[in-house]
């Protein structure tokens, strides 16, 4: 609010003795044809000078606290967009790592499966040479010496062994691919944790944005409160200037009554003689 000075408002007021208009008053005496500082004015000039003051600090912080709060709205509005993003990703990510790991079972579930395969088939290739043998065995007893019949046994021995030495190294090949195919499992679950542990971290630092702005409205409503107090305060001193007015008013009006008074007594004096 803009208070413009007329020339009617400055006839209207009575000016007191003490403040002077000219340099041959005493309240000026020296300082030339206007007072040096506000604080030379007449009060009521005076209190509206310091509103005028205080009304464009106050319009100064409002224009401040716009442009902050644009600010702030703009930062908070690009932060959320990145953890939108970062979230995002990180969903993408976990339902990557789920994936991965529903992979990673049915290649376990599988290597069990050639596991078993591979028993049963070596068991069955066992038997079938076993069979064979046996038909080779019974078909030449008779045309073989004991000292052939040792050595067939003690190479139909080696050879048992040597099968399974095999199916062994078989089976510790596969026990080491689960333990790696479990190792993995593990590192995958480790991984999916983590992501959760990232989505968290990211929910909290979107409450603590929301925090912020409500920081923000806060700080906008006690300045909007600080001004609708100075308001107040400028309404009470208009009142209180308006109310001094009065009263000096009231003062010239009895001082001009007692004059009347007098020249009316004088004149009746005068009369009378």
């Amino acid at each position: 609010m803009t208070t413009e000075f007329s020339s009617s408002y400055l006839a209207s007021t009575t000016l007191p003795s003490s403040v002077g208009v000219y340099p041959s008053f005493p309240s000026i005496a020296g300082l030339g044809f206007y007072p040096s500082a506000h604080y030379d004015l007449y009060p009521s000039l005076r209190s509206r000078f310091e509103g005028l003051v205080e009304e464009a600090r106050l319009d100064a912080l409002k224009e401040w606290a716009k442009k902050n709060q644009a600010r702030e709205e703009a930062r908070l509005e690009t932060e959320g967009e990145l953890e939108g993003y970062i979230v995002k990703q990180a969903e993408h990510q976990a339902e990557f790592w789920d994936k991965a790991l529903v992979l990673l079972e049915l290649q376990r579930q599988k290597a069990e499966a050639e596991l078993v395969k591979a028993r049963d088939r070596t068991l069955d290739e066992r038997l079938a040479r076993k069979a064979l043998a046996d038909a080779e065995r019974a078909e030449h007893e008779r045309d073989i010496t004991a000292d052939s019949l040792t050595r067939k046994a003690q190479s139909e021995a080696l050879r048992a062994a040597a099968e399974v030495e095999l199916v062994k190294c078989q089976y510790q090949k596969v026990e080491v691919e689960k333990k790696k195919l479990d190792w993995e499992i593990s590192l995958v679950g480790a991984m999916v944790e983590t992501s959760k542990s990232e989505k968290v971290k990211f929910d909290a630092e979107r409450l603590k944005a929301d925090a912020e702005r409500a920081t923000a409205d806060a700080d906008k409503l006690r300045v909007e409160a600080e001004a609708a107090k100075v308001r107040a305060e400028k309404i009470r001193v208009d009142a209180e200037t308006a109310k001094v007015t009065a009263e000096k008013a009231t003062a010239d009006a009895e001082t001009q009554r007692a004059f009347a008074e007098a020249n009316l007594a004088k004149v009746k004096a005068q009369t009378t003689y």
